[in-house]
């Protein structure tokens, strides 16, 4: 398949250099100076791909301009000759009615992108109209800046900023640089109660703006004191506003210097918490490492304060590793964890015990079973903690603890059967228990890849899959029999295809 191509640059200066008489018949030094103006407007212009330079105005490029198909059926599409009834891209369109059969996204009534190319096949690339006639584009292409709201003739690069919560003049900011101006709406700072002094700022309900700033009444509050709820407080020394308006101080407490401490009583534990006043302040000498069972007694290092004694973590069993961490009975605390008799860890996640003086795995010990002392009678065996008489016909652990029968197999005398004594199936695919006997799952029609799963009329069970030998490419007229690539399966039969698959 063969194409042959004009010049993209001759086909650009034929549509927008013409003839002489279609110019008005400039020519000589005419012509030379309006070459050098055209070259002129292109110098400081940036096309996007597809798109060239003509008089300062970026046009598209026809990728299939001057492109003639030889084989007849074939259209040009997005420069290339194809069939003009196939749909290369799978975008639903063929080619003679795509205009670029290799770009999925490019088809008639498509959106177009900002991306260089016709995506919606309507001969231009990258348009974009100025919906609001300020002169600005929304974007894409152009030397000019972008407008940020072209449904708003008012809103454009250069435009005047006004206070309307819009960002008009489109440099990324909205009523930037306009005094007064609060969530788009005119607002007096200096008396405005819900936009006090800056906006967002609102005076409480007792209280009024007056040139910037919350007061109370007319006169508003002395130096120290603040317009809180019920007027003027002190906040250095109120309860109920210490260090502001609203910080109320915990029960028995007091404001001292706009902060709250331990009451002129002593007392603490503010809501029945535990808590002594050590030096002016509440402790929790439970558990504080520097009051530790009363105020000043500090713990030494390697030492915490638990239940208010300081304690060495690194060896107390009742606290080992921290507080309220006790060991399990028969281990010591070593190094802040808890060691059997041995000198080793228990492993838990393996279910080990302490057990006298070794660690055990109580999972499978007669003598220890689920538990230190837990001993099974004569006869069990301890199964995952649990101790079982294996002939108890017990399906998970038939003959010993490894080994469970599978789904609808019984155990007899140790050994799984399926149903009433039959045989031990081997709990494959091809050898299932169900309804009382092995199946093949893999080939039998009445329980294909799992018991009972019948397969309808006319389907054959292959490979534990209902399929239909007629027109399965996979098992044409009979399980595993594959069909040649690009053959299809027809009456159970292998199809070549009609054009012999060239």
């Amino acid at each position: 398949m063969r194409r042959t191509s004009s010049s993209a640059a001759l086909l650009l200066l034929l549509l927008v250099g013409g003839s002489s008489a279609q110019c008005g018949g400039s020519s000589g030094a005419d012509a030379g100076a309006g070459a050098d103006a055209m070259d002129e407007r292109c110098a400081q212009v940036s096309c996007a791909p597809g798109t060239a330079c003509t008089a300062g105005v970026c046009v598209p490029v026809d990728p299939c301009s001057g492109v003639v198909c030889e084989n007849v059926g074939d259209v040009c599409s997005g420069g290339l000759c194809v069939s003009g009834v196939a749909d290369t891209d799978g975008d639903g369109f063929v080619a003679r009615d795509d205009c670029d059969d290799g770009d999925p996204i490019a088809y008639p009534g498509a959106t177009e992108r900002c991306d260089g190319k016709d995506d919606d096949c309507d001969g231009a690339i990258d348009e974009w109209q100025d919906a609001d006639g300020d002169g600005f584009l929304a974007e894409c292409g152009g030397t000019t800046p972008a407008d940020c709201d072209d449904g708003d003739s008012r809103a454009h690069p250069g435009a005047d900023e006004v206070c309307n919560g819009k960002d008009d003049d489109c440099d990324g900011e909205s009523d930037d640089g306009m005094a007064g101006c609060c969530h788009g709406l005119p607002a007096d700072l200096e008396r405005d109660d819900s936009s006090c002094g800056e906006c967002g700022t609102s005076c409480l309900d007792f209280a009024a703006c007056t040139n910037g700033a919350c007061t109370c009444g007319q006169s508003g509050c002395q130096d120290g004191f603040a317009c809180c709820l019920w007027g003027c407080a002190d906040t250095a020394s109120d309860e109920w506003n210490c260090g502001g308006c609203g910080n109320r101080c915990g029960f028995l407490e007091s404001c001292v210097g706009g902060r709250c401490t331990c009451s002129e009583d002593g007392e603490c534990g503010a809501w029945g918490e535990p808590g002594d006043c050590c030096g002016g302040t509440c402790a929790d000498t439970q558990s504080d490492a520097f009051d530790c069972g009363g105020c000043g007694i500090e713990c030494q290092a390697g030492q915490e304060c638990c239940g208010g004694a300081c304690v060495e973590v690194g060896v107390d069993a009742a606290n080992c590793g921290g507080c309220g961490h006790p060991c399990a009975p028969g281990e010591t605390c070593e190094s802040g964890a808890c060691v059997c008799v041995d000198g080793r860890a228990c492993e838990a996640s393996l279910g080990e015990a302490c057990c006298g003086d070794a660690c055990v795995r109580t999972s499978g010990s007669t003598e220890h079973c689920g538990g230190c002392d837990r001993a099974c009678q004569p006869g069990d065996v301890c199964c995952s903690g649990v101790c079982l008489r294996l002939e108890d016909f017990r399906t998970e652990a038939c003959g010993d603890c490894e080994t469970a029968c599978d789904p609808g197999e019984n155990c007899f005398s140790g050994d799984c059967r399926c149903g009433e004594g039959g045989p031990d199936c081997e709990g494959t695919l091809a050898s299932t228990c169900c309804d009382g006997e092995c199946k093949n799952l893999e080939s039998d029609e009445s329980s294909c890849g799992a018991c009972d799963r019948a397969c309808r009329w006319g389907m054959t069970c292959c490979d534990a899959d209902c399929t239909s030998l007629a027109n399965d490419v996979e098992n044409c007229g009979q399980c595993g029999k594959r069909c040649p690539s690009g053959h299809t399966c027809s009456a159970g039969r292998c199809q070549a295809p009609p054009d012999g698959g060239a």
